[in-house]
């Protein structure tokens, strides 16, 4: 063990010399991070490693940590059944070392330290990221030497460090020093090797540092703990200038305008993970780090984004890309992450989602858990601004043109262009969806049931028939489909007319569908009326020779085929081509895997014969 040990720190030594002379040179890494940006960061910092919490021994913090009765009456249960072992799974590791470490730290009677000690000896044992999800390189991938930093390793690294940072004084070396040493081929390894890199490319098992999605903050999180809590200031400086030029990679893939095409469930976990980081910076800097100074207006749109992107103002957010299920709102940005958005706005906007608090102590994820703890105390001694925003009647998000229009009546509409290969994408050039009373009733399907081959390749993802054209409210020219592939196969805006009786929003989605040989021309339409709410989607069409046009609607509510019309319990949809084209109606359950319990239907409408152009005008009238 002494050996093994000692090989370790030799390594992380050379390592760490090598992100040294790298940075030093002026080049900086592929982060952009120099010796400049090292010394500044060294600047800022104290000698001391500090944690999300306080240790054990500052007891007049822990009587005031709030602790159901709940978690002591669950940490007694958890004493008396059998430890979980090497297969078992990662939650049951989680939710023991959660409970056990706030017991004991609100009690402070030892009583837990055995059965913790030994739980978090054997999850140290555990291979901690999740292999069928790697995003290693290929000839990596199932190697327990090589570590990989993704969404499951950096909860662990962060849970587990959180636990050492508050007991430390009361757990057995023997467990201290296996922790230790877990942490530096889990986490300090990875991130020696990849920042030491000048290309992204090189990276081996920290690749999420040049993510642009919710990966980034999420794992920067999870790294931060662990880098504030176990390493001396020297290398601290190092490791927390390139989390922090991390961070601004994230802030960068959001649009000037604050909105990201991953769906406001991915928002909540990556934007909550980014105001973790920053109170994490100003924390142990004492205020001179704030990662958002150079981007304040930007980070005030972004922060803006659960009122901005929301159908209603209140909780419905448009299902595209991996978001939303069985057309339900799922509480995809919920109370705790509100209140940690009003906390950093000065504004009480969403009050009504916070006010009676929530149950913080769930005893799942141990930082989770304090973080949300700590900031609903916090909230509940500030006094925010009690003029909640108002809610626009419309949003416009013009780089990745996405419409949301909102009405008194409650009804209310969510279209979109975009590009085809956007982050946690679906092929959906011009897809939308209707809302009423918080609910979707037509339109986007949201997300599938995640599985690895979801995840492997493009191929497979556009399979499945959440992600694939086909499952969306979109047109099929000569039987084609959508194709991903970048900006290239991207819509284009042709018009956006805004007033307050009639909006207009015209799409050219022809680069959509590079397969479709023939086709020379598509456009979409949207036309929003207010008063009385009325939709019409009109596809313009254009080909060289005579085709099939057909296009589709998706619902997960009963959609009823009568003649050329179709009913649901909320809408009537009326179908007009020129008085010389006829359609037929082809009724489909999806079959792909759904995430919830309903499974989604889709009705294509084609006409029945081919054309060399034409217009086809969906009227979609909402019933009184």
């Amino acid at each position: 063990m002494k050996n093994k040990t000692v090989k370790i720190l030799l390594s992380a030594g050379i390592l760490l010399v090598g992100v040294l002379l790298y940075s030093a040179s002026g080049k900086g890494n592929f982060l952009g991070t120099t010796d400049g940006d090292i010394r500044e960061m060294a600047s800022m910092l104290t000698g001391d490693n500090t944690g999300l919490s306080r240790p054990v021994s500052l007891r007049d913090f822990w009587k005031k940590y709030p602790v159901p009765a709940s978690i002591f009456q669950e940490a007694d249960k958890l004493a008396g059944l059998p430890m979980p072992d090497g297969k078992s799974f990662w939650k049951e590791f989680s939710h023991r070392i959660a409970v056990w470490t706030i017991a004991e730290a609100s009690e402070n009677k030892g009583k837990y330290i055995s059965c913790l000690s030994e739980c978090l000896a054997r999850w140290c044992k555990q291979v901690p990221w999740q292999e069928g999800f790697s995003r290693m390189p290929q000839h990596l991938r199932g190697n327990p030497d090589v570590a990989n930093i993704d969404l499951l390793s950096c909860r662990k690294i962060r849970d587990i460090s959180e636990s050492y940072w508050i007991l430390s004084e009361k757990l057995p070396e023997k467990t201290k020093q296996l922790i230790r040493q877990s942490m530096e081929k889990w986490c300090f390894s990875p991130m020696r090797q990849a920042i030491a890199q000048d290309d992204l490319k090189k990276v081996i098992g920290a690749i999420y540092l040049g993510d642009l999605n919710n990966w980034n903050s999420f794992c920067n999180a999870g790294v931060l703990n662990a880098v504030t809590v176990f390493l001396p200031k020297k290398e601290r400086a190092v490791m927390l200038a390139n989390i922090r030029a991390s961070l601004f990679r994230y802030v960068s893939g959001f649009d000037d305008d604050g909105y990201i095409p991953e769906g406001a469930g991915y928002y909540s976990m990556g934007v909550s993970r980014l105001l973790d980081c920053q109170e994490t910076f100003m924390n142990i800097t004492k205020g001179k780090c704030d990662i958002f100074a150079s981007c304040r207006q930007k980070m005030s749109n972004i922060l803006a984004y659960p009122v901005t992107f929301s159908m209603d103002g209140n909780i419905l957010y448009p299902p595209f890309a991996d978001s939303g299920v069985d057309g339900q709102p799922q509480n995809e940005i919920p109370g705790y992450f509100r209140a940690q958005l009003d906390l950093h706005t000065g504004k009480a906007t969403n009050r009504r989602f916070w006010d009676k608090g929530w149950d913080c102590a769930h005893g799942l994820f141990l930082a989770e858990d304090i973080v949300r703890t700590l900031r609903l105390l916090k909230i509940r001694e500030s006094t925010l601004n009690e003029d909640p925003d108002p809610v626009p009647p419309k949003s416009f998000f013009r780089s990745s043109q996405v419409l949301i229009l909102r009405s008194s009546s409650g009804f209310s509409l969510a279209a979109k262009g975009g590009y085809n290969f956007e982050p946690h994408n679906h092929n959906d050039l011009g897809s939308f969806c209707l809302g009423k009373n918080g609910r979707i009733i037509l339109g986007d399907p949201g997300l599938p049931a995640y599985t690895p081959d979801y995840f492997s390749s493009a191929k497979s993802r556009y399979a499945n028939q959440f992600a694939s054209s086909w499952g969306h409210p979109v047109p099929v020219p000569a039987g084609k489909l959508q194709s991903p592939g970048g900006r290239s196969h991207g819509a284009r805006i042709l018009e956006y007319s805004p007033s307050e009786k009639k909006t207009v929003f015209k799409l050219d989605l022809k680069s959509g569908y590079p397969d479709a040989k023939t086709l020379k021309k598509l456009t979409r339409t949207f036309c929003y009326q207010r008063d009385p709410v009325r939709l019409t989607v009109s596809d313009e069409f254009e080909f060289s020779q005579p085709e099939l046009f057909a296009a589709a609607l998706v619902s997960y509510d009963e959609m009823r085929i009568s003649g050329e019309k179709i009913e649901t319990d909320d809408l009537e949809i009326l179908f007009s081509a020129g008085e010389k084209h006829n359609f037929q109606f082809t009724k489909t359950v999806f079959t792909s895997k759904a995430r919830g319990q309903k499974k989604p239907v889709r009705i294509g409408y084609e006409l029945t014969k081919p054309v060399l152009k034409g217009e086809i005008t969906v009227t979609i009238i909402p019933k009184k």
